[in-house]
């Protein structure tokens, strides 16, 4: 599991995991669901200045699951 990241306050946290699974954003609680290629999105997600822990877990139909965890650091070069 990946994510790609744009830059500024409010991002979209784009991902790739296994096809057709629930993927989790452990800090928010929001939740989507892989598409047939396994890419995930999540939009609108909120980075306050400094470091941003991330967790996003992905969990198949019988319950298996694996993590993937990074930290975005936003400065005030991001403000723009």
């Amino acid at each position: 599991m990946s994510f790609n990241v744009q830059r500024g306050e409010v991002v979209a946290l784009i991902g790739q995991t296994d096809p057709l699974t629930v993927v989790e954003l452990l800090e928010t609680g929001a939740t989507t669901t892989s598409d047939d290629t396994g890419l995930f999105t999540f939009d609108d997600v909120i980075l306050t200045l400094g470091n941003n822990p991330l967790t996003a877990r992905s969990t198949d139909t019988a319950g298996n699951y694996s993590e993937f965890a990074t930290t975005i650091r936003r400065t005030e070069e991001d403000i723009n």
